[in-house]
């Protein structure tokens, strides 16, 4: 679903020979699995802290990765902007949330885009068809 539109999205670039931005896409897009990536680590990380340190040290390293983890969903949401724009530009449907929606919205299309990728990689299929 999503990534069939982003695939529009490359194939818009790609005809109209932007070589650079498709290098710029590709960059904003890598936003989306790293997000997914922290989400993870941080929900493996946070029992082993609350386990080995004391309550002031998982309180402050809490809010580091809470600080951390709002860095990266912003990233997400400046690369769902990027993205937009450039669906607008080849006049394609956007497939990003729009920038006035919920952050918790950002978060969970950036979970769908990556989720969309792995089960087709899991099932041998082709990401394109």
């Amino acid at each position: 679903m999503y990534y069939e539109k982003y695939q529009k999205l490359i194939d818009k670039i790609t005809e109209a020979g932007k070589l650079d931005e498709l290098k710029t896409v590709e960059e904003f897009v890598r936003y989306f699995k790293e997000y997914v990536n922290f989400i993870y680590s941080t929900g493996l990380r946070i029992p082993i802290v609350e386990l080995k340190f004391s309550p002031e040290v998982v309180s402050q390293s809490v809010e580091t990765l809470n600080e951390l983890k709002q860095k990266r969903l912003q990233s997400v949401i400046d690369a769902c902007d990027y993205l937009n724009m450039s669906c607008k530009v080849y006049k394609i449907e956007p497939f990003c949330p729009k920038l006035s929606a919920d952050k918790k919205e950002f978060a969970k299309f950036a979970g769908d885009f990556v989720t969309e990728i792995f089960q087709a990689g899991l099932q041998n299929k082709p990401v394109f068809e």
